[in-house]
């Protein structure tokens, strides 16, 4: 059985269909005419062409074509740029009952564009509705008075020269729009529409009417506003069903009496009237709505329209109103919104049937008369946007009916208690400085929306009691506090306070479960955020921002379900939580102008990338560090150049690293990104070393607005603390030299970028550094230089510069104590550039020459190259500066005494300390044929030993012998042997030479010829015998 139910079931599905597809097969000729159609009107430039051209039997899927029976008929094509004529082929549709090629509607009307209609039209015999608004027809052809079912024509704002006269003999019309249509006259054929019950000539420059239309017995509307008519015909008075008369932008001065004999005219429309229409007007009793927008002046006959209820005047230039509007006992709705009325007029207060009463918009001063109390059937009053000022009158506690009360202006005072007896009120609104508020407010319990600005400074608690209240607005410079009482307002929907207010946020307000919208933007409100916010289940919209509220972002913030949070402004501080990113219906994250510092969360990236997606503020804040690269797309810019989502990180030390990052910046960032970042410089260099300074450079950022530096930070262990250095004046420095630094030290340094508080940003951001880059500065260089004026006459020092920075020296003349010589410039200070070199006789260096043997010590802050020069009458000599000191020097041929004429050679030992301690050297003659005692000498710190051979030892010596100095106790030394023959006219200086170790390759330069030896001497030092090959 359920087998066979499903056959049933399908065979009557099979059935249906066929039946349904044997109704859309129109005929063959209406599908060409539908395809002429197409073709003749540029149907590819068509919009919403869908299916059409499709197959046979389609046609009712073609859009704007409905097919009913088989036939076509109705064809719905507004605003489809059709562009061209009407084909011929359009008579082949003979059940078309609607044909509608007119604009269409909305904020941007599109059109068509048809340019004619062929004789063909009058074919189509059972049209009911033909509508061509602003298209581009000229003519029509006469066959359109064959359309004699034709009930509704529209014709309106086409370029049409002529109506051909068979349109007057439609005599089944019944709507007729042929408004902007340019007419020479109006014929009195019009009286051929015995049907018609609408006629539309707007705007069609017709400067009289024949009397003939008085002959449209059934006409309900006429409109007639826009065009050049001096008068009416008195046989408008025969249109006994006319409803509603538009006549207003005409000049017309009167009207005839013979329109207060129309018993049925309820509406009448004399807006934006040209000219002061004075008699006649009072004779329309029937009237109840009298529409007269844009007027400048008021007949005082509208005073006799006893049977008004309506009177719409808003838009216009009035100023007054005649005293005879108080006699309108009937009126129940007045609008002068938008006019020039400098005071409520008087006349109001007698209109006590009024019911709605509105003058918003108005240059209204002085205050509101107290006769307002008597409309005590009013049921809404506005009173917005105006310069009214004073008090508020009390008698308005007595229109009982009010629903609805709107007051705006610059009053003072207190809100009167008796507007608490208004409990019909619906919707209240007093915009104002009212210095105090009424508890009677919380009686007013139909209350739904509510609006209070002023400067009071206490909320009344009562306000809780408005349990129905939806819509809540508070706005007072009076540094209220929000009352925790309104956390009873179980149905708000929508909380917004602002002005002033102080204090913390109730936690009292977390109870509202069907707030949608909270609001408490531009306060002064403190403390940080209650973390529950998560509790308002329907909140969709949150604003705390500008306020002065603290502490950090709990993350329960992430499970809030609003598509705006507005958090800017105010003075939170710590990390930004990651929870963020999982909001997934927010579309609004303001965070910017706080004190939010660390680094941005690769959670929010989220954000941006959702559906739909979020705009992101995060400016002015102290941010740092490289944008994750979650944030990276890599999608391809839209021709427009950026789109959203659009994001602010401006004003932090943000910077990107990653292409895609780099990507998503370009597109989405609202506006220049690196010139707003404190981020840290580019490219940090080690430029130049010296001994006590390192030259850094660096590509400075491109954000050089605004104050700031980079400052320099350095530090000796890789892990201590950092030091600061200095900070640059601004943030175009692109180099700094650290000086003061101690030498042969391994330092490490960093840069950063501050800026400080300036008008986009109140804190002060600092960068996240530039990489370290490490230098060690050259060691100290010290060397020694003998000097014995009674052997050498005049000395010289040579002293190279070969680093890359700037070498300071300092060049001291000491005796054998270890003090300074008495010499004019002693010490003596120089800089030599780099690469550069200082060459200097002694007296050019300490201002006179030294008379006592001295050691001159060279002193400079890097590695040097020193040459000393010892010069006397025939000879020259040079020596490198000592630099090394030694525990032990040999000094091999030694001379005390001359082995040719006298007077010999003799050898002079100058031994120095440059240590801060003593030194004991022992110092013995080795080789010689007679053993000699050694001898011991103490050298004071900084001091010197100058002895002969002689001096040392009794026994003389001939140059077979060596002489070894071994330190006994202290640091080392270092030392030279001088050699003068012939009373100082020759003379040579030996370097004191170190002990080599066990085995040595010893490398010389050997000569030999006339006058010319060579010798080689090798001192075997140890106790063992050497073999030297």
């Amino acid at each position: 059985m359920p087998v066979r139910r499903g056959l049933v079931v399908l065979f009557l599905f099979v059935a249906v269909s066929a039946s349904s597809l044997a109704q859309d097969l129109i005929p063959l000729s209406e599908r060409e005419a539908l395809i002429a159609l197409y073709n003749s009107t540029n149907g590819p430039k068509w919009l919403y062409a869908t299916n059409w051209l499709g197959p046979h039997g389609t046609e009712g899927t073609w859009s704007g074509v409905v097919v009913n029976d088989g036939h076509v008929t109705q064809l719905q094509l507004t605003g489809r740029n059709l562009t061209g004529p009407l084909p011929p082929e359009i008579g082949d549709l003979p059940y078309l009952e609607t044909f509608n090629a007119g604009v269409s509607g909305g904020f941007t009307p599109w059109h068509n564009y048809i340019t004619a209609l062929p004789p063909q039209i009058g074919k189509l015999s059972r049209l009911d509705t033909l509508n061509l608004t602003s298209n581009k027809i000229e003519s029509l052809p006469t066959e359109i008075g064959e359309l004699q079912n034709l009930r509704t024509l529209v014709l309106s704002s086409n370029p049409i020269a002529n109506l051909p006269g068979t349109v007057w003999s439609l005599a089944s019309l019944v709507s007729l729009n042929l408004s902007g249509i340019a007419f020479t006259e109006l014929p009195a054929a019009v009286e051929g529409l015995t049907s018609l019950e609408i006629l539309s000539l707007y705007n069609c420059k017709l400067p009289s009417l024949p009397p003939e239309i008085g002959n449209l017995s059934r006409l309900r509307e006429l409109q007639l506003a826009g065009n050049q008519l001096t008068s009416l015909p008195a046989e408008l008075g025969h249109l006994l069903n006319l409803e509603v008369l538009g006549i207003g932008r005409n000049p017309l001065q009167q009207v005839p009496p013979e329109l207060g004999n129309l018993p049925r005219l309820r509406v009448l429309n004399l807006s934006y009237h040209q000219a002061p229409l004075h008699t006649g007007i009072g004779a329309l009793k029937n009237v109840t709505e009298l529409l007269a927008y844009g007027l400048s002046s008021l007949s005082p006959e509208v005073g006799q329209m006893s049977g008004l209820r309506v009177l719409e005047l808003s838009d216009g230039e009035l100023d007054s109103l005649p005293a005879e509007i108080g006699n309108l006992a009937n009126l129940e709705i007045l609008d002068l919104d938008r006019n020039d009325f400098p005071a409520i007029p008087p006349v109001i207060g007698q209109l006590t049937n009024l019911v709605e009463f509105s003058i918003d918009s108005n240059p209204l001063e002085g205050t509101i008369p107290a006769s307002l109390g008597n409309l005590r059937k009013l049921k809404s009053l506005a009173l917005f946007n105006t310069e009214l000022s004073g008090q508020i009158p009390p008698e308005l506690g007595n229109m009982e009916s009010l629903e609805s009360l709107w007051l705006g202006g610059d009053f003072q005072g207190p809100v009167p208690p008796e507007l608490g007896r208004l409990t019909k009120l619906r919707g209240l609104g007093l915009i104002g400085n009212f210095s105090s508020l009424p508890g009677e407010l919380g009686n007013l319990t139909n209350l739904v929306s509510l609006r209070l600005e002023g400067s009071y400074s206490v909320v009344p608690p009562e306000l809780g009691q408005l349990l129905v209240l939806e819509s809540l607005r508070l706005n007072s410079s009076g540094e209220a506090r929000i009352p925790p009482e309104l956390g009873q307002l179980a149905q708000l929907r929508s909380m917004d306070i602002h002005g002033g207010f102080t204090g913390t946020i109730p936690v009292a307000l977390l109870r509202m479960s069907n707030l949608e919208s909270l609001n408490l933007s531009g306060n002064k409100l403190t403390g940080p955020l209650p973390p529950d916010l998560a509790a308002l289940t329907s909140l969709d919209y949150l604003d705390f921002s500008d306020n002065l509220l603290e502490g950090p972002l709990p993350p329960e913030l992430g499970a809030l379900n609003v598509s705006r949070l507005a958090l800017s402004e105010n003075r939170f501080s710590g990390t930004i939580p990651g929870t963020l990113g999982g909001m997934s219906r927010l579309t609004r994250l303001y965070l910017n102008n706080n004190q939010l510092e660390g680094r941005l969360p690769a959670e929010l990236a989220a954000l941006v990338k959702k559906t739909p997606v979020c705009n992101l503020s995060l400016a002015s804040n102290r941010l740092t560090g490289a944008i994750p690269d979650e944030f990276g797309t890599s999608e391809a810019p839209p021709e427009g150049g950026r789109w959203s989502p659009f994001v602010d990180f401006a004003y932090n030390g943000l910077y990107a690293n990653h292409p895609d990052v780099f990507n998503f910046i370009g597109l989405h960032h609202w506006y220049d990104f690196a010139s707003t970042q404190s981020a840290g410089p580019f490219s940090l260099t080690v430029e130049q070393v010296t001994g006590n300074s390192v030259r850094l450079s660096w590509i400075p950022i491109s954000y050089a607005a605004d104050n700031g530096g980079y400052e320099v930070l350095y530090r000796k262990d890789s892990d201590g603390p950092l030091t600061v250095y200095a900070m640059t004046p601004d943030k175009t420095v692109n180099s700094v030299t650290v000086t003061g630094l101690e030498t042969g030290t391994t330092y490490s340094f960093i840069l950063r970028t501050i800026t400080y508080p300036h008008a986009k940003n109140q804190n002060t951001v600092v960068g996240e550094p530039a990489r370290f880059v490490t230098a060690s500065t050259a060691q100290a260089a010290e060397a020694w230089f003998p000097f014995a004026p009674s052997v050498g006459q005049s000395a010289g020092l040579g002293i190279t510069n070969p680093g890359t920075g700037e070498m300071k020296v300092q060049i001291s003349a000491l005796n054998p104590a270890g003090t300074l010589l008495p010499l004019p410039a002693n010490p003596a200070s120089f800089a030599i550039p780099p690469g550069r070199h200082l060459a200097a006789m002694t007296p050019q260096i300490f201002g006179s020459e030294p008379l006592a043997p001295a050691w001159i010590r060279v002193a400079a802050d890097q590695t040097l190259v020193s040459l000393g020069m010892i010069q006397g009458p025939g000879y020259l000599d040079g020596i490198p500066g000592f630099t090394s000191l030694h525990k032990v020097l040999y000094f091999p041929r030694v001379y005390s005494s001359s082995i040719e004429q006298p007077p010999g050679p003799v050898t002079t030992i100058s031994l120095v300390n440059p240590g801060d301690g003593p030194v004991q050297v022992k110092l013995e003659l080795r080789g010689h044929e007679v053993a000699q005692a050694p001898v011991t000498r103490t050298i004071p710190p900084r001091g010197q030993l100058w002895e002969t051979i002689g001096s040392l030892f009794a026994e003389q010596s001939f140059g077979q012998v060596y002489l070894l100095a071994t330190v006994t106790e202290g640091e080392g030394v270092a030392g030279i042997a001088m050699v003068s023959a012939g009373g100082g006219r020759s003379l040579y200086v030996v370097p004191g030479q170190p002990l080599s170790g066990a085995s040595w390759l010893f490398c010389a330069q050997v000569a030999s010829g006339p006058g010319i030896r060579t010798s080689f001497r090798l001192v075997n030092a140890s106790a063992e015998p050497r073999t030297v090959t």
